[in-house]
């Protein structure tokens, strides 16, 4: 920090206004990494208390790393002075007088992470960590204080004692400061002009007069490997090279409308074979007495875009009641499928009981099956139920054929649902929502409430919504914008989603060189592990499904374990204990 700024930083506290600069060192890493931004605000005259991170003005302008110090305050002398340590340093500061303290840390800005710190979590983390801060300084002091051999022998006993305490701490303190990131929300960056452009292209699709727009990003110059990438990455690619073939064919580079057109052919080509065997399944399921609803993949394709060609599929999903299960495995086995795994009769009849879909593959032609006899997993109290699925199916005209799948509103029920379990993750699902509402504007949106409302799905609903709006700029109709403002929690979990894509976009930041080794590389793992479905999570409005949502990761076997390790029926059981063992030892063996 600049001696010119340190006057002019104490002038605008003494003002009562926030401050917002970059800090520089780690001594208090890692709830202020090197290069964090903070903001601080003035005390008002009120004494800091114990664990506050305050700004100090040293009266010495020949220490290192400038006059200006930002570290917590651990205690207080007789005489009122203030003690105050870093949280990576090794012994407190010199104490300082009352008199120097200018300001207090509200917020720390890191690796894209707004983290308060002077919010209902925020000061009881801070308390904690300036109370242990101050014992371990306290029993130093202690130590060479006392006069007696025994005590000062006690005292170093207890100090190296309570030592991996104290480390333990400054572990936890990373976690916390990821727990207060998730409370507030993240920062979000700025959109990309590929991003830009990828999102105008589907908006040029739902609304001609954004072609304009469309037109303009294509002559910016974007990054054209970039934008393919994106696109494929969300399932946008063929309705992106669509409309930059129809709307602003003379802005795109020869070789780049070259790649373009043979990628909606290739994918085009795919659609087409993935069709025509979705068509014979149904004729063999009719055949065989075996309702189906067709889900996703081409019917998806139809009812929104109304072109196979627009929307990219890789499997078919077909959905049968519960009691057909067997007799549609059966089938799809002779019609020349595998499945994934190989189970016995009593696995299957396990799985059939506690999971909702099973994935095959056609021998000849490699085309993925995902058969389902739930739309989600039965346990959870918001999945749809039998009745409620099955009750009147719409058909669909594909080659010829009415295809049993979905109505449109028990549809975009299910989008949304499906959007939610995977945390929102492609933003084709969103566009694929988008153009399901432009295709099919007069929904039954009375019956999607009230369906919503009893299923306790209302919040996946809204925020599928929320977002499809947000990125597209659609319009909702009248009746659904209640729901959408009563929920306080959407604009937060829109900006976890999209902070979300960004940080699958752009390279990690680079490491605050703090920490290294195993310990780093297991934490980041860890926390990837607990945060990778935190969006699917949040729209649970009952907690009793987020225990399921534990239980089920955690202790529920899967054929993965029935397949590893083969176990008779008599001592099946012992599956349970197994489970969590395969997830520790394949979280453990992973190194580098």
């Amino acid at each position: 920090m600049s001696a010119a700024f340190e006057p002019l930083l104490a002038a605008l506290l003494a003002q009562g206004q926030t401050v917002r600069f970059q800090a520089r060192g780690s001594s208090m890493a890692p709830f202020i990494a090197d290069g964090a931004m903070l903001e601080v605000a003035a005390l008002g005259g009120r004494i800091p208390t114990v664990g506050e991170i305050v700004l100090v003005l040293l009266p010495s302008a020949g220490l290192e790393g400038g006059r200006v110090l930002a570290h917590r305050v651990i205690g207080y002398r007789a005489d009122g002075w203030v003690v105050t340590r870093g949280d990576n340093c090794h012994q407190p500061d010199l104490p300082h007088s009352p008199e120097t303290l200018i300001g207090f840390v509200t917020v720390s800005e890191q690796s894209s992470r707004r983290i308060r710190l002077d919010n209902s979590v925020g000061r009881p983390v801070n308390l904690v960590l300036g109370c242990l801060s101050a014992w371990q300084f306290h029993l130093i002091e202690w130590q060479f204080q006392s006069h007696q051999p025994i005590v000062r022998l006690a005292l170093t006993v207890a100090r190296r004692s309570l030592r991996p305490l104290f480390r333990l701490a400054r572990s936890s303190a990373r976690w916390l400061l990821w727990l207060l990131a998730e409370a507030v929300g993240p920062a979000l960056p700025r959109r990309s002009l590929e991003l830009e452009l990828l999102l105008a292209a589907v908006r040029s699709y739902l609304h001609p007069a954004a072609a304009s727009r469309l037109n303009q990003l294509a002559a910016s110059g974007p990054d054209w490997s970039s934008l393919g990438d994106l696109a494929y990455l969300h399932g946008l690619l063929p309705l992106l090279s669509f409309q930059l073939e129809n709307i602003c064919p003379q802005t795109l580079p020869p070789l780049v409308r070259a790649r373009l057109q043979s990628s909606f052919q290739t994918n085009t080509f795919s659609n087409l074979v993935l069709t025509g065997e979705l068509l014979r399944l149904v004729g063999l399921f009719e055949a065989g007495g075996i309702e189906l609803l067709a889900l996703k993949g081409p019917i998806l394709a139809q009812q929104a875009y109304g072109d196979l060609a627009l929307r990219r599929f890789d499997d078919l999903d077909l959905l049968v009641k519960p009691a057909q299960v067997l007799a549609a495995r059966k089938l799809i086995l002779a019609a020349g499928y595998r499945p994934k795994f190989g189970l016995t009769p009593a696995q299957q009849e396990t799985y059939v009981r506690l999971g909702y879909e099973e994935t095959f593959q056609q021998t000849q032609n490699g085309v993925a099956l995902d058969l389902h006899w739930s739309l989600l997993p039965r346990r959870y109290s918001f999945a749809p139920t039998p009745l409620s699925v099955w009750a009147a199916p719409a058909r669909v005209e594909l080659g010829g054929r009415a295809v049993p799948t979905l109505p449109a509103h028990k549809l975009l029920l299910f989008l949304c649902l499906h959007g939610a379990k995977h945390n929102w993750t492609r933003l084709g699902w969103l566009a694929d929502i988008a153009a399901l509402l432009t295709s099919d504007p007069h929904l039954d949106w009375p019956d999607l409430l009230a369906e919503a409302g009893q299923f306790g799905t209302t919040r996946m609903l809204a925020l599928g919504l929320y977002l499809t709006r947000h990125f597209f700029e659609i319009e909702l109709p009248l009746p659904i914008l209640p729901l959408l403002d009563a929920d306080p929690a959407l604009p937060a979990l829109a900006r976890q989603v999209e902070a979300a894509l960004f940080e699958n976009l752009t390279p990690p930041l680079p490491s605050s060189g703090l920490d290294g080794g195993w310990r780093v590389h297991y934490f980041e793992r860890f926390r990837k592990w607990l945060r990778r479905d935190r969006i699917y999570l949040a729209t649970m409005q009952h907690w009793p499904d987020q225990v399921r949502y534990w239980l089920d990761n955690l202790l529920v076997p899967t054929p993965l374990e029935w397949i590893g390790l083969p176990l008779p029926p008599s001592i099946a059981f012992l599956y349970y204990p197994i489970r969590p063992l395969r997830v520790a030892f394949k979280f453990l063996r992973r190194r580098y």
